[in-house]
């Protein structure tokens, strides 16, 4: 409790007033979600006894929308329910999810409900938290943007505070709730994350008054449109938008339309993205140019990295010797390795991708692009190593494979995901930079997606019982392991041709304003 205190009383680690607040909530609710995500899919391969094909779908079509609704709460908790509500709602709403999701398991075991009814319990607490996911991620983040406002000087350090808080919730999150999953089931590891998640809201909740400065600066438009029945009270109309979203959420996850919501969603953002393009000068096309081929890097890019929840998290229970000493690892336990090694390496990480430096600010952060590309190839390859040794040596291969190439993808995210966000918003069309970080949420949906879709090619549709049916399960992880890494180095020898072969970028590089 007093360590609890301290994250919230004020000027806290030299940051404004409500920092430690904003950040205990953010722990709180990564350590739910990333609890969540690193389980999933073996919930429903070794609980729910789904098969490995409907886990990945599933899997892909719930992480997607998480990106995608984003955009939609973000923009009613700009217009009509504020900052406040959002993130009181949001975070409510997915405690309630995590427990939804265990239920079915209980269902099944104690009370001998039929899987198809159990199983009803899992689609409508994945959708409430997506739902109370797409609230809760752009309010907060807003929230955090106006803590400095006019305050410059810290608002980099306070957003690297952010970033650390995101990996430790999530590496918490791994660690704990994969040992209760291995020792007590996973039902109960779902249930860990949703007290973790309600306690932030607790906090958030009691602590308010030391937000209150920064929430009545947000001038948020509560106005909603009139109705012909003016006496409707808001809250209704606030449960009912929020009720149509969960339902359809859960429409689309229960009919398996999500194929259809994609092409759709992707039609519309070309079409929006081809009006803008059209519609500027020449100079700012260039910009477009490059936003686009950062968005493309790191879509492709994100597809291959969350694999780490589908087919290389089947490929360690299933294929790694996780026995050490007296010890059986957790195969969830290694999902921890990315943000631990990410803590542990970020520093240098930044501090070399800071050595390569170019006169041209855009080449610069291409080359990043590129370099990130190929690192996550290299790791992909210590998995094609390790797959080829149990095919070749019917053994399984040692767990420092996993070590290894976990060591690596932190590496190549470090030199993605940031440097995209840093492009993207550094050339956006003036006025255009929610827009343009709009693409940025869209295009993580769209690699969420993607990464279900390609697993499938990683679905091994039967029991390994024996040597034989050990070596076809390696040799379809060796499969898709190598194309990972082949399209992983085609992508990035790809970006760096375009790197030297557009002339545009060999002129020194405008800030927007002056392009």
């Amino acid at each position: 409790m007093s360590s609890i205190k301290a994250f919230c009383k004020e000027n806290f680690i030299g940051q404004p007033e409500g920092f430690g607040v904003i950040l205990y909530t953010e722990i709180c609710e990564l350590f739910g979600r990333f609890g969540l995500t690193a389980l999933l899919v073996l919930y429903l391969t070794s609980d729910l006894k789904f098969t490995d094909h409907n886990a990945f779908a599933l899997y892909g079509a719930f992480t997607a929308l998480i990106f995608i609704i984003p955009l939609i709460g973000g923009y009613y908790a700009d217009k009509f329910l504020g900052y406040k509500s959002a993130i009181t709602v949001g975070i409510s709403l997915m405690g309630l999810g995590n427990i939804l999701i265990a239920v079915p398991q209980f269902l099944s075991t104690f009370l001998n409900f039929s899987p198809n009814i159990a199983n009803s319990s899992l689609y409508i607490g994945l959708a409430i938290l997506a739902v109370g996911s797409g609230f809760f991620t752009p309010s907060l983040t807003a929230l955090l943007g106006k803590l400095y406002h006019g305050k410059e000087k810290n608002r980099d350090n306070a957003f690297v505070m952010y970033y650390i808080a995101k990996n430790t919730g999530a590496l918490l999150a791994i660690i704990f709730c994969s040992l209760i999953g291995q020792a007590y089931g996973y039902p109960y590891a779902f249930i860990l994350s949703s007290a973790v998640m309600l306690s932030g809201l607790a906090v958030f909740s009691f602590n308010i008054k030391k937000l209150n400065h920064v929430i009545q600066k947000t001038n948020v438009h509560k106005t909603l449109p009139q109705t012909k029945n003016k006496k409707i009270p808001t809250t209704f109309i606030h449960s009912g938008v929020i009720l149509a979203l969960i339902i359809g959420v859960c429409f689309i996850l229960l009919n398996h339309i999500t194929n259809y919501l994609f092409i759709a969603s992707i039609v519309i953002a070309i079409a929006v993205f081809a009006k803008l393009y059209i519609n500027t000068e020449k100079s700012i096309q260039h910009h477009l140019n490059y936003i686009l081929l950062a968005l493309i890097a790191m879509i492709v890019f994100s597809m291959f990295l969350g694999q780490g929840g589908t087919t290389l998290n089947l490929f360690i229970e299933r294929i790694i010797n996780r026995q050490v000493g007296n010890v059986t690892i957790p195969p969830s336990m290694f999902y921890a390795l990315d943000p631990l090694f990410m803590l542990l390496f970020g520093g240098f990480v930044m501090h070399f991708l800071g050595k390569l430096k170019h006169k041209n600010a855009t080449t610069n952060s291409l080359n990043k692009l590129a370099f990130g590309l190929f690192v996550l190839c290299i790791g992909f390859l210590v998995f094609v190593i390790a797959s080829q040794y149990a095919i070749t040596t019917s053994q399984k291969p040692s767990v420092f494979f996993v070590f290894l190439g976990y060591m690596i993808f932190p590496i190549s995210e470090l030199a993605i995901m940031p440097i995209t966000v840093s492009l993207v918003t550094r050339l956006a069309p003036r006025g255009k930079d929610g827009l343009m970080v709009s693409f940025y949420l869209f295009g993580q949906g769209i690699a969420s997606y993607l990464t279900g879709s390609f697993s499938k090619l990683g679905t091994v549709n039967f029991k390994i019982t024996n040597l034989t049916s050990f070596i076809h399960a390696a040799s379809i992880y060796h499969h898709i392991f190598l194309l990972s890494a082949l399209s992983l180095l085609a992508a990035a020898i790809a970006t760096i041709f375009y790197v030297k072969c557009t002339k545009q970028l060999k002129r020194p590089f405008l800030p927007v304003e002056q392009a």
